[in-house]
């Protein structure tokens, strides 16, 4: 694509892990997308190659019709030459400086008052105007970060970078930002990659979501996609699919799929779902298991009803997670109104019910599945 970020490279530690990118990500309509996955995957690095801050070991990175790096070329392009901004995780402001001045700090080469309708464009954009003669040591957390993502506006970048931008701040300061950050980002009109390992992050910010997971990219596409349909297991796992289990496919017919989990029959759709594949894991995520006893189950309309027992309850926050026994181990996420409601207890039998649409199936490697079996046994 003539009008992508194109990565297609590799990066090798002497002694450690091989990080290898195979992306493209559309500049045409820019779309804010997240690296996601677990910490030690490669993603800062990534965004490091980006930025030209580090080259890779093969391959390319294009922006467009430019190329950025191709080592089998001989070409590096310096960071300045990219015009691409980097949000660093500690924000990294000069202590020295103001806010005014860190702000200005890349614009030495600009006229002077061009400059300075540059800087208090952006003051009033962040609403920093009463912080322009404060220092970073005088400011809160949610503050730095505006001050840092002004500066690295100010030099009008035609990618920006950003790592981890909300892991500096406390817990109540990282939720208030958040919005604001998603707000501020939308109306760049640039494209933006976003380091984080943290679901709600995630779907808060992204558009797009490339999965990451021991150096590779997984899966690329829309942020809601991958979440409620990862393509693999793997994907699965680091997305956070409380449930994922073996199963065996009966049959399809009419956009449904049955498939057997141990002594269950499951409904799912089969839309994702390859042909001639009867081994499958089942994805069900815990916000999708609804619960009911009594009264309820009859005038419940899901079609996968799970006679079930309690095995634990535990809390998380404002929310409780259910362990359940339904013939597999399931996991389902309620609020601490919905479990006294139904006055849940370990031991209990309950119902727990899950849409068709909510099942998700994914292809399963039968010699794989039987390796890591047998090694788990031996272990």
């Amino acid at each position: 694509m003539d009008d992508a970020l194109a990565l297609g490279f590799t990066k090798a530690f002497p002694g450690g892990p091989e990080i290898s990118a195979d992306l493209e990500i559309d500049t045409r309509s820019p779309r804010v997308t997240v690296l996601f996955g677990p910490s030690g995957t490669g993603k800062t690095t990534l965004l490091r190659i980006i930025a030209g801050l580090e080259s890779p070991t093969t391959g390319f990175v294009r922006y467009r019709q430019e190329t950025w790096a191709d080592i089998a070329r001989g070409i590096h392009i310096s960071p300045q030459q990219r015009r691409v901004g980097f949000l660093f995780q500690d924000y990294a402001l000069f202590p020295h400086l103001s806010v005014e001045r860190n702000i200005a700090y890349g614009l030495h080469s600009s006229p002077r008052a061009e400059a300075a309708r540059c800087v208090q464009g952006l003051l009033e954009r962040f609403q920093l105007q009463g912080l322009a003669k404060r220092y970073p040591a005088q400011l809160s957390g949610g503050q730095k970060q505006r001050v840092a993502l002004a500066r690295t506006l100010a030099l009008e970048p035609r990618v920006l970078l950003l790592d981890e931008p909300l892991s500096a701040l406390d817990g109540p300061t990282r939720e208030a930002v958040r919005g604001d950050l998603s707000g501020w980002l939308h109306t760049l009109g640039i494209p933006i990659l976003i380091v984080t390992h943290d679901r709600t992050e995630a779907l808060a910010l992204g558009d797009d979501m490339a999965v990451m997971d021991e150096g590779r990219i997984l899966q690329h596409g829309p942020v809601d996609e991958i979440f409620r349909q990862p393509a693999n297991q793997s994907v699965a796992q680091v997305v956070g699919v409380e449930t994922v289990v073996a199963g065996h496919l009966l049959e399809v017919a009419d956009g449904m799929a049955k498939v057997v989990v141990g002594q269950t029959l499951l409904s799912a759709s089969s839309d994702s779902l390859p042909r001639d594949q009867s081994a499958v894991f089942v994805c069900i995520r815990a916000e999708d298991v609804i619960l009911v006893k009594g009264d309820e189950f009859a005038q419940a309309s899901p079609r996968n009803r799970m006679p079930s027992v309690v095995k634990a309850l535990i809390r998380e926050g404002p929310m409780f997670r259910i362990h359940l026994d339904c013939g597999f181990p399931l996991s389902a996420l309620l609020t601490r109104q919905a479990c006294d409601e139904l006055e849940l207890k370990p031991g209990d039998s309950i119902i727990a019910m899950v849409k068709a649409p909510n099942v998700h199936l994914v292809p399963r490697d039968v010699r794989r599945s039987a390796k890591a079996d047998s090694t788990e046994t031996l272990e």
